[in-house]
């Protein structure tokens, strides 16, 4: 859906807004990117362990 109101733009769309036809703000950016991949590298380094454990214990056989 397009949503032309500002105010209601997911965090994708307003990303969307430092990128032109001819440049790339890549400061902001990356800026902006920061608060939505802090959070996700934060989970993945804590339950790291869980994310490796998993997938091979299903591949070993007892």
């Amino acid at each position: 859906m397009l949503i032309d109101d500002p105010d209601k733009r997911t965090m994708a769309g307003a990303l969307q807004a430092f990128t032109t036809k001819y440049a790339t703000d890549q400061v902001l950016l990356n800026a902006g990117a920061l608060p939505i991949m802090a959070p996700t590298n934060l989970v993945f380094l804590f339950l790291q362990r869980h994310f490796v454990k998993a997938p091979l214990q299903g591949s070993v056989k007892d």
